[in-house]
């Protein structure tokens, strides 16, 4: 006697069900990981992230560091407005790093003094209130506090002190 065929028609829905039932699970599953991989669930650490954006801006520049790239760059405004643009948007990109200010802060920075290079003396007045201003963002407590965290994080960020 064929056990299968002898089945009320009720265990062959359960067995159907039973068995879409684990392919929708199975199914629910690998759209879950694809979901979560795509929306970033289970990313890397937003701080991390800034760190290799900002890394790889500099490497690009032919700098493994912050002291290298004034090194290799100080006479080379063009490069500097590059860096500078890179690092803005590295923190922009990862705005939710904690230490995203004083990345886009040094990004600003650069820019301002990649338009400033030459002889200081001849440095418009527009050029040097917005390098000033700049400065006096730098200073503050919280730039301050973050970007030295950051120096500890990222081997990219070398303290200037």
């Amino acid at each position: 006697r064929d056990v299968e065929r002898s089945r009320g028609l009720g265990d062959v829905y359960k067995r159907q069900l039973m068995k879409h039932g684990t392919r929708l699970v199975a199914g629910l599953s690998a759209f879950g990981l694809a979901a979560a991989f795509l929306t970033g669930c289970g990313s890397k650490d937003p701080d991390q992230a800034l760190c290799d954006d900002a890394t790889a801006v500099l490497e690009k520049a032919g700098a493994s560091n912050t002291q290298e790239l004034d090194q290799k760059l100080a006479n080379d405004p063009a490069k500097l407005a590059e860096v500078g643009k890179g690092l803005r948007e590295a923190a922009d990109k990862n705005k939710d790093s904690e230490h995203a200010a004083p990345v886009d802060l040094a990004g600003r920075m650069l820019e301002v003094a990649a338009k400033a290079s030459g002889d200081p003396g001849q440095m418009d007045p527009e050029t040097m209130q917005e390098l000033t201003k700049l400065n006096q963002e730098a200073s503050s407590p919280e730039i301050d506090k973050s970007a030295k965290e950051l120096t500890e994080k990222c081997p990219a960020f070398v303290s200037s002190k």
